[in-house]
């Protein structure tokens, strides 16, 4: 099903494209071209995780806590896509000097889309900290941290160029930069489960392995044996 959603998501993109030279460039056609580009883009991802996971029931290697912040963190991200091509819209790339635009006042609209940055931001830095404490699994953390590092540099990129008068160079550098903050969003939340083949003793996605110990047999995991 995910790579037929591919497969229609460029044929819609096809469409969509087309649309969007006919009403002239107007900003929610280009919106939306974006977005559809976006739900391409998380589709790849999570096709690209499931391939290489084993099939069955999967368990979460997090707190209940900590799974509801990245659920959180998903939809900020989820709203930062939707104000970023408002931004864009208001501004003066939208298009050619005659394209419509939205008819806001650009520094409220790159205000809501800055707030819903520090927002997504906040929660990141929030839920990387409750990981660390929990001794959450090394992949796990490493995913936070690298969700982290886009986040900031997404973050910087838009500050500079708000500042530097919206130069259309880093505008496409900040589209790139959507893209990855997307991505790594989608990665590090598939992350916080694994196989529950893994409490038998096959190794999860940084999960402690299930050793027995060699004097009575008894199951031992993270290094603390059990009596019988």
């Amino acid at each position: 099903l995910l790579s037929w959603g591919l497969v229609a998501g460029v044929i819609g993109q096809i469409v969509l494209g087309g649309i969007t030279v006919l009403v002239g460039l107007h900003p929610a056609a280009v919106a939306g071209h974006f977005l559809l580009s976006m739900v391409l883009v998380a589709d790849a991802v999570v096709l690209l995780w499931r391939s290489g996971q084993p099939d069955g029931p999967r368990r979460p290697q997090v707190a209940p806590a900590e799974l509801w912040l990245s659920r959180m963190a998903v939809v900020l991200m989820v709203g930062l896509m939707f104000t970023g091509p408002a931004v864009t819209g208001t501004g003066p790339h939208a298009g050619d000097a005659e394209s419509p635009r939205f008819g806001w006042f650009l520094p409220d609209v790159a205000r809501i889309h800055s707030i819903n940055m520090w927002i997504f931001l906040a929660v990141v830095v929030v839920l990387l900290v409750r990981l660390a404490h929990s001794g959450a699994p090394r992949p796990v953390l490493h995913r936070a941290q690298a969700l982290l590092v886009v986040i900031v540099a997404q973050g910087a990129i838009g500050y500079t160029q708000y500042e530097m008068g919206i130069p259309p160079w880093l505008v496409a550098l900040h589209i790139a930069g959507a893209t990855a903050v997307l991505g790594v969003t989608v990665w590090f939340h598939l992350g916080l489960s694994a196989p529950v083949a893994a409490r038998a003793g096959i190794d999860g996605d940084g999960l402690d392995p299930v050793r027995t110990d060699d004097k009575d047999g008894t199951v031992d995991r993270a290094g603390s044996s059990s009596s019988a």
